[in-house]
């Protein structure tokens, strides 16, 4: 009876380490499938932002209570981006607030979007309190290849500089494609991967076609930080998505994942080039991002092997915890005396069945 409690513990046992790791492997499947974990490293970081509340000067020791100098300002926005198509122009307007105890004398500068753009005031002064509203007019030449711009809007009030990143989208006017990128995730870190959704329409007459598609992480001082191209083949439209590796020593700051479409073939159309383009805006932390999404796990066929691993594991270990030993010999001796005791061999046989022994074992033994 001892040994029959010790196999009923056992197996309890058994299962309910069965029970954890099923779920321990359940989880553990599912992190390694998920997109990225935040360990914390710092990245490089670019110039020093001023805090909130901006520069502050102290007043002189001694004398009667003086209002410290306050000096800081805040802007509507940190972001334009405009879709524009050849020859066309589109105002935007950006607020500038003096949130300071003194008088800023304000500078606006863009930075390679020039060409783009006319501000409606590029110097001027701000009362502490007052807001100011600059108009921007963005227009596109008839000629304007059509592409994704990016640069800069450059504020400074008495030291204090502010940044408005920019992406002009320039459409054709009457476009053969239209793209549109959709980022799945917002804000990334250093070393992980950018991942979007691009959606490509085909509005030409060509149908199916060949295209070349580019795709690249941009940066708003307009260099390319990563890139790949390929070529696709689109009839109605087309939605796929696409993955780059984000550089280990990125900055943290702002970026465009950017992308564009031309003819494979230019001999099938009578136009020098013919692009469409479409961007995202992702930011880069300060947290690098640690990719665990393993390529193994993602692979069916070892997702297979790997269970019937785990079923023949649990065979063979049930299988152990159900094998009993049985002493043969002293089983022999215990029937002798038994008979000289005169119990019946059906009587004897009942004790070996109390004891779990196989039937087949017990009449080999009377045999």
């Amino acid at each position: 009876m001892k040994e029959k409690s010790k196999l009923k513990k056992g197996k309890l046992y058994f299962f309910l380490i069965l029970i954890l790791f099923i779920v321990s492997f359940l989880s553990i499947s599912n992190n390694l499938t998920g997109r990225s974990v935040n360990i914390g490293t710092s990245a490089n970081i670019g110039p020093a932002i001023e805090p909130e509340g901006g520069a502050v000067a102290g007043g002189g020791g001694g004398g009667g209570t003086s209002l410290a100098k306050k000096t800081y300002f805040k802007l509507d926005r940190d972001l334009i981006k405009v879709l524009i198509k050849q020859g066309e122009s589109k105002r935007e307007t950006i607020s500038i607030t003096n949130t300071g105890n003194t008088v800023l004398d304000m500078n606006i500068e863009p930075k390679l979007i020039e060409r783009f753009m006319v501000i409606s005031e590029e110097s001027f002064s701000l009362d502490p309190g007052e807001i100011k509203l600059i108009n921007i007019d963005i227009f596109a030449k008839e000629d304007e290849v059509p592409d994704a711009y990016t640069g800069k809007i450059i504020i400074d009030g008495d030291g204090i500089t502010k940044v408005i990143n920019v992406i002009i989208e320039v459409k054709e006017r009457k476009p053969l494609f239209d793209v549109k990128v959709d980022i799945i995730e917002q804000k990334l870190g250093p070393g992980g991967y950018v991942k979007a959704n691009i959606k490509i329409i085909n509005m030409g007459d060509l149908k199916p076609i060949d295209i070349l598609f580019y795709y690249a992480i941009k940066n708003f001082d307009g260099s390319i930080l990563s890139y790949k191209e390929e070529s696709l083949a689109i009839d109605e439209e087309l939605n796929i998505m696409r993955t780059l590796k984000i550089p280990e020593d990125i900055l943290s700051d702002y970026y465009v994942f950017y992308s564009k479409v031309s003819y494979e073939d230019y001999s099938k159309v009578p136009y020098e080039y013919i692009k469409a383009v479409g961007s995202d805006v992702f930011e880069i932390t300060k947290e690098r991002v640690l990719e665990i999404e393993k390529p193994f796990m993602k692979n069916v066929f070892v997702k297979i092997i790997i269970i019937l691993v785990v079923i023949f594991g649990i065979i063979a270990v049930f299988l152990i915890l159900n094998k009993q030993t049985y002493d043969k010999k002293g089983a022999q001796g215990f029937i002798e005396d038994s008979l000289k005791k005169g119990y019946s061999k059906e009587h004897i046989k009942d004790e070996f069945f109390k004891k779990d022994w196989p039937k087949r074992i017990v009449d080999k033994l009377f045999k």
